[in-house]
């Protein structure tokens, strides 16, 4: 791994929320979890929780897909 990638990634994971969701991703598996079980799961307001997805998503540990009106969200 790429010493600027590695950076990302602990960068995103290293706040105590955001390494909650990845860690619900990662139990998961390849499925994933849509966006409202992971609000359910973790209690944050809709805003909080797309800021916490993000990060990790631009870090590239996180990819989503939507289905119809959900969007799913994996771990990477």
């Amino acid at each position: 791994m790429e010493s600027k990638k590695t950076i990302a990634a602990l960068k995103a994971l290293a706040h105590s929320d955001r390494l909650e969701l990845f860690r619900l991703l990662v139990q998961a598996g390849s499925d994933g979890l849509t966006v409202g079980s992971l609000q359910e799961s973790t209690g944050h307001a809709g805003a909080t929780l797309s800021n916490h997805l993000h990060t990790p998503r631009r870090a590239g540990l996180i990819r989503d897909r939507r289905v119809s009106r959900n969007i799913w969200c994996r771990a990477d």
